[in-house]
């Protein structure tokens, strides 16, 4: 990991919820897996190449390049029976908690709780 605390107990209701989320839907089960760094840059790389993705021009492209995450996610799994359908059941909470967190700081932007830089602000919520 990269040594970074999310405090389950914040000043923000929403933002403890979300790291209370955080904690029991994704660090508690990667933990109860022993995720590897390969696995773990698989799941990214699914999540991330998104081909139904506005605006893509290329979705094919992205289409090829997810599906190669997912083959090396079920060729490093193949020893584990299982493990492949474990791992990918991850993402389904990694998606949600994301659009909550996604939600939480448009939400904290709005009421003027927070100041989000302009890339990250573009990225996140498309303005």
């Amino acid at each position: 990991g990269n040594d970074f605390v999310i405090p389950l107990r914040g000043a923000e209701l929403e933002v403890t919820r979300v790291a209370l989320r955080i904690q029991e839907e994704l660090v508690k089960p990667l933990r109860e897996l022993d995720i590897t760094d390969k696995e773990f840059a698989c799941l990214r790389a699914i999540v991330f190449f998104a081909p139904d993705c506005p605006g893509l021009e290329s979705p094919q492209v992205i289409q090829h390049l997810r599906l190669q995450a997912h083959i090396q996610l079920e060729e490093s799994t193949c020893e584990q029976r299982g493990r492949f359908g474990e791992l990918l059941l991850i993402l389904p909470p990694l998606q949600s908690v994301a659009w909550q967190m996604v939600e939480t700081l448009h939400l904290a932007q709005l009421l003027g709780e927070a100041r989000m830089d302009s890339l990250l602000q573009e990225m996140l919520l498309g303005e």
